[in-house]
């Protein structure tokens, strides 16, 4: 399931890359509020912003929440600490909130992340948006019903807890179909990892030239007996 979530996302994006301060910039980063880049950003989520004292969006919020807010797939790049969360979620949850209500279930953004502890801090930020009984959290140790997820704006969870509770509430089948993004939190580490070779290079390379050796050495297949004619 991760992999095959990660390539399907990867797949579809583009970059955006925060750019650096003695990098020339190709994108839009001259907004000096995110009125600028959201006109129709919900009062509750302006209220979030001034709580915590965010005024101007940062490079990588600049660089992407236009093109997010348009609906468009990316892989978004900065370093810790830059702002990445709110980059992602403040558009995606402003497009949600624009869009014409649909039949129930009510729409919602499923975040991914490899970590407990990564989600447990994803959850932390989209509650400053939406709200704690907006958000539900599945990880090992959190507890939520399927009514929680049912109504959920933002659902924030590990790959395998993800899983685990949509096999277990079938009604939430329902609920998948009405995502309106999935986010990928650190991407890289969702992938499996890749097999290493632990062998040391001189290992490596006694090993590569008994190959060879062997290859040299070994005489060619017999061709096959001709049958006998009758």
């Amino acid at each position: 399931m991760r992999c095959a979530l990660a390539f399907a996302l990867l797949r579809a994006s583009r970059a955006l890359v925060a750019p650096r301060a003695t990098a020339p910039c190709r994108v839009r980063t001259h907004a000096e509020a995110f009125d600028d880049l959201l006109p129709d950003l919900p009062q509750r989520h302006r209220d979030a912003l001034a709580d915590k004292r965010i005024e101007s969006p940062s490079p990588i919020q600049a660089a992407a929440v236009g093109a997010l807010r348009d609906g468009a797939s990316a892989m978004l790049a900065a370093e810790t600490g830059s702002g990445k969360s709110l980059a992602f979620l403040l558009p995606t949850l402003a497009r949600l909130e624009a869009a014409p209500p649909p039949p129930a279930p009510a729409p919602a953004v499923l975040v991914l992340a490899p970590t407990r502890e990564l989600a447990l801090q994803l959850a932390a930020d989209a509650a400053a948006l939406e709200g704690e009984d907006r958000v539900q959290l599945l990880v090992v140790g959190a507890a939520t019903t399927k009514e929680a997820l049912m109504g959920a704006r933002v659902i924030v969870a590990t790959p395998k807890e993800a899983r685990d509770a949509f096999k277990a509430y079938q009604a939430l089948a329902a609920k998948a179909g009405a995502l309106g993004a999935l986010i990928l939190d650190e991407v890289d580490a969702l992938l499996p990892p890749r097999p290493r070779d632990r062998r040391s290079s001189a290992s490596r390379d006694r090993a590569k030239a008994q190959g060879k050796r062997k290859k040299a050495v070994s005489p060619p297949p017999e061709a096959p007996a001709a049958a006998p004619r009758g």
